[in-house]
């Protein structure tokens, strides 16, 4: 008769630590689920020279993906989306801040979203990261 006690104890707290892992898992899902194009699309903006200096977020489709010159930082060249007449886009991402790593995950044609500062370049615009988990894949 003990035994069924501490049985059915048992029992109860198992279902109850279950419930919590899971709570925990689809919690942690959903804070580090990646972007989804309908959560940002408002906030994408086609960069101009007022906005030098600024925290910026656009979106578009990869061109291509390179390593600079010298090899230790990586460029990403985009088209961004809803620019008229389209025009290529550079996104710089130092080496500190995770070259490599863009390197490896993104390719031609991936759309992405992209969070950075806007600065001028050689006299073009370009948006330099400062993670690289401020460039995502859109769905």
């Amino acid at each position: 008769m003990y035994s069924k006690k501490l049985m059915k104890k048992e029992s109860a707290i198992i279902i109850i630590l279950l419930f919590m892992i899971t709570s925990t898992a689809i919690l942690l899902w959903l804070s580090f689920e990646p972007f989804k194009s309908h959560d940002f699309q408002e906030d994408a903006i086609i960069p101009a020279e007022e906005d030098i200096g600024k925290q910026a977020y656009v979106m578009g489709e990869i061109l291509s993906v390179r390593k600079t010159f010298k090899g230790e930082h990586a460029i990403i060249i985009m088209e961004l989306e809803n620019s008229k007449p389209s025009k290529p886009f550079q996104i710089f991402i130092p080496n500190k801040n995770g070259a490599a790593e863009v390197l490896e995950k993104y390719k031609e044609g991936d759309k992405i979203g992209v969070k950075g500062k806007v600065e001028l370049y050689n006299e073009k615009l370009e948006i330099i990261v400062q993670s690289e988990q401020n460039i995502q894949k859109i769905k």
